[in-house]
């Protein structure tokens, strides 16, 4: 790994900042005065100038904050209430922020700077055959069955419930942008037609966060992992994360010879890569190798990533909090970087890691199937983006399901509290040098599934009947 290089440095000025505190929740208060208002925006503005990630980004869309100052709202002499403070600061960014980590939450309500891309689906589905599409199975009176399609492919999506070689037709649309009947134009046989497309009622559903499921065919492993999140030690279920997380990361030692590993990140909203590094370092290096830590080092020098990571005085102190919190390796972690700040002033520092790893596939027979929903995010999505390197999309690695949440290219979330209202403020600290995904659009799946076909799916893929007998209930927590 490149040696991590200091991209920027200045002065910033030290502040005492609330971070999350056990059930935070307890502390926001319905309503403030007006002064007391006006120092939590002026605590909101010092946290987004140095410890949100984010910020050059603002800047460079014209976002002043004099501005935000200027168009303060509230009356000298009333008291605000603590969710109006929230509204009037989203008002403010929502023109300039697309980022799924950054979310404010307040008395009664939480708002965030995330706005999903979901696919909105026809009912026609078209057949590949050398290279020309043809309609088989239409809901719209203009369009007939054996229709040729000669239109854009960006409006095809895979759908192997379906048959081999079996499209739908759907476009992408942000939520807000939603319209009845969303009427797309297209091209079939040479003319105009428009069609419907609509979100399904059937979007892949969430399950349970406070259960994982391990399922056991004779060709097959399927592991339904709820959540990334790393535990805080004080937490009275702090012992069943732990067992969760040392089924998942060994499931490759334990099952080494299934022909497929399925895993349902439905609802993952992420957490910690290190769990999905494990995992994969396992699966990918444990054949003949039972050592973890062995596994885990030859799985290292396949990792490629560049980030520029935010350190300041409120960041610090964020970090300080989790090391109270969090495992003993934590404490460590802070005092290193305690010293880095020592000595670098206390300012407000920019870091870049990057990291080039071996970009040779890993000789792998099994299958990796990953199950993704608009609900699959940060961590959950960095699944993907840890395994496409190294493994043969749509040879031994499938991703089925919907677009993922798109909640990627900003990480390292803390979250401080404005001193008077008690509002939580989450914020990330680093940020993907080069945007991996789309922010708010995701994955793409190779395979689209929902609800009602997802078993279909597994199936065409794996092949494994026994193991759809076994997950026939796989919509309501198995």
């Amino acid at each position: 790994m490149a040696k991590p290089k200091i991209i920027s440095s200045e002065p910033c000025e030290y502040r005492e900042v609330l971070c999350n505190r056990e059930h935070y929740y307890n502390f926001i208060k319905n309503e403030i005065t007006f002064n007391q208002a006006l120092e939590d925006i002026d605590m909101f503005i010092y946290l987004l100038e140095n410890a949100y990630s984010g910020y050059d980004d603002l800047k460079s869309k014209n976002f002043k904050i004099q501005t935000l100052r200027e168009n303060i709202p509230f009356t000298k002499g009333n008291n605000v209430k603590t969710d109006e403070i929230l509204s009037f600061l989203y008002e403010q960014l929502k023109p300039y922020i697309n980022d799924f980590h950054f979310y404010m939450i307040g008395k009664n309500k939480q708002l965030g700077f995330r706005y999903p891309i979901r696919v909105f689906f026809s009912n026609i589905f078209l057949l590949k055959n050398n290279e020309q599409f043809k309609v088989i199975k239409t809901d719209n009176p203009n369009i007939k069955i054996g229709d040729i399609y000669n239109d854009s492919t960006y409006y095809l999506f895979l759908y192997p419930s379906e048959g081999k070689d079996i499209y739908r037709l759907g476009v992408f649309l942000q939520k807000e942008d939603e319209k009845d009947n969303n009427l797309v134009e297209l091209l079939f046989n040479d003319k105009k037609i428009y069609v419907s497309c609509s979100e399904t009622n059937s979007q892949l559903k969430k399950l349970s966060e406070t259960s994982y499921k391990e399922i056991i065919t004779n060709e097959s492993v399927y592991f339904y992992l709820p959540t990334l999140i790393e535990p805080d030690i004080h937490w009275d279920n702090f012992d069943f994360y732990e067992e969760m997380y040392k089924k998942f990361t060994t499931l490759g030692l334990r099952y080494g010879e299934k022909k497929n590993y399925i895993l349902d990140f439905r609802g993952n909203g992420g957490g910690n890569d290190l769990y999905c590094q494990k995992f994969l370092a396992n699966l990918l290096f444990g054949k003949n190798e039972k050592d973890e830590i062995r596994n885990y080092k030859k799985f290292e020098n396949h990792i490629s990533f560049s980030s520029v990571n935010l350190y300041s005085p409120p960041i610090l102190q964020a970090i300080k909090w989790d090391g109270n919190n969090r495992k003993k390796e934590y404490d460590n972690y802070f005092k290193n970087i305690y010293k880095f700040m020592k000595k670098n002033n206390f300012n407000k520092i920019k870091i870049e890691n990057s990291k080039r790893g071996v970009t040779k596939k890993i000789n792998f027979s099994s299958k990796l199937i990953v199950i993704m929903d608009k609900n699959s995010c940060s961590s959950g999505e960095s699944f993907v983006y840890l395994a496409n390197p190294l493994l043969e999309e749509e040879k031994n690695l499938f991703y089925i399901g919907e677009n993922s949440g798109g909640c990627f290219n900003y990480g390292n979330v803390f979250c401080y509290q404005l001193p008077n209202s008690g509002m939580a403020i989450y914020l990330p600290s680093m940020k993907m040098k080069s945007g991996i995904i789309e922010e708010c659009k995701g994955y793409m799946p190779n395979y689209w599934a929902f609800q009602e076909d997802l078993l279909l799916a597994i199936e065409n893929i794996t092949g494994d009947k026994q193991l759809s007998e076994k997950l026939k209930d796989i919509n309501n927590n198995l």
